[in-house]
Formats: structure tokens, C-alpha cells, sequence
């Protein structure tokens, strides 16, 4: 039963192995599948957009400037940029928002471009992904994200130094006990 099996697989493989020469044969050795390929290859290529100069190449200076980690309180602390998305506009594959920066102009962004450290990395249907200096963001249509800059009077403390009215920023403070008065 074993040799039956042995001689059948050995037919069958030479077998099939004739068959594809002659439908190759038969076909033209390949020739209009690969004229065809080489058309929708061309056409492919043409649609692909050229890589530009700025995309590709290494900036050592700009990455240097940049800090690792962005510091958020203390002194030289950055601030979370005020954002608001004004607008969307999606047409023919691109993308754009209009966006207000620390209460400046609404001014347009495409997707990848930078102002005033917030790049736009994706237009959504109703929000925008925005990197900044402290993360990566998403801004609703309409909604207004970061605080805006304190306002300091000279001589006024800052928020949550000492000798200021309140606790520190992002400080929560704990809940009022079970037996305390009005609760």
C-alpha cells in the first residue's frame, strides 16, 4: 500500500509539474501579465509624492536644542500652549485645521507643520492630534485646551509658591472627614 502511495505522489507531482509548462506555453511564457505589471507599476510610481529634502535629512542642531523632557514646574518651567480648534478642512487628500495658539490669530495648519512648538500630526473628523512641548494632544472642534499663562502682578507670588492664596497647581486635596460640620 506504501509503494502505491510512494509511485502515485511522484506521478502526481510530476504531473502537476507538466501542467504548469504547458498553461506557461500556453500563455505566452508570460509576456502580456508582464507588460500589463509594468504599466500599473509606472502609473504607481507616478502617484507617489517625492520625498523632500526637509523630511529626510538629519537635523543635529535642531535635535540637540530640543529638551528631552519638558520641565513643568519649578523655575524655567514651560506652559502647556492654549489651544482651540476654530475649523477642519479635508479636500483631495489633504488635510488642514485652523488653530488658535495662546490667543493668538487663527492661522491654518496642513498636516506636519509647526507654530509656535505645536505640530499638527492628524486632522480627525471633529478634532486634531497636536504635539507639544508636554505631549501629544487631542483638541476637539470647539474646545479650548491649556491654561492660559498666570498674569502676575509685580511683586505677587506665583501660584503655588510659597506665601500664595492656594495649594500648588495639580495639588487635590483630601476629602472633608465623615464628621466634619455642613457635610
Amino acid at each position: 500500500m506504501l509503494q502505491r502511495r510512494s509511485s502515485l505522489i511522484a506521478a502526481g507531482s510530476g504531473g502537476g509539474l507538466a501542467l504548469g509548462a504547458l498553461c506557461w506555453l500556453a500563455f505566452a511564457r508570460g509576456a502580456p501579465a508582464a507588460e500589463r505589471m509594468d504599466a500599473l507599476q509606472e502609473r504607481i510610481d507616478g502617484l507617489r509624492a517625492p520625498a523632500s529634502a526637509s523630511q529626510t535629512a538629519f537635523d543635529a542642531a535642531n535635535l540637540s536644542a530640543a529638551p528631552i523632557f519638558a520641565l513643568t514646574t519649578g523655575p524655567g518651567a514651560v506652559s502647556d500652549p492654549v489651544l482651540a480648534l476654530q475649523g477642519i478642512a479635508k479636500a483631495g487628500g489633504r488635510a488642514s485645521a485652523l488653530l488658535t495658539i495662546d490667543g493668538k490669530p487663527p492661522e491654518w495648519l496642513s498636516e506636519g507643520q509647526t507654530r509656535d512648538g505645536v505640530t499638527l500630526q492628524e486632522v480627525r473628523a471633529a478634532s486634531v492630534l497636536v504635539d507639544t512641548v508636554t505631549g501629544t494632544k487631542e483638541v476637539a472642534l470647539g474646545q479650548k485646551t491649556g491654561t492660559p499663562p498666570a498674569s502676575s502682578a509685580p511683586g505677587a507670588p506665583a501660584a503655588g509658591a510659597p506665601g500664595s492664596a492656594g495649594p500648588p497647581a495639580g495639588y487635590r486635596l483630601p476629602p472633608a472627614p465623615a464628621n466634619a460640620p455642613g457635610g
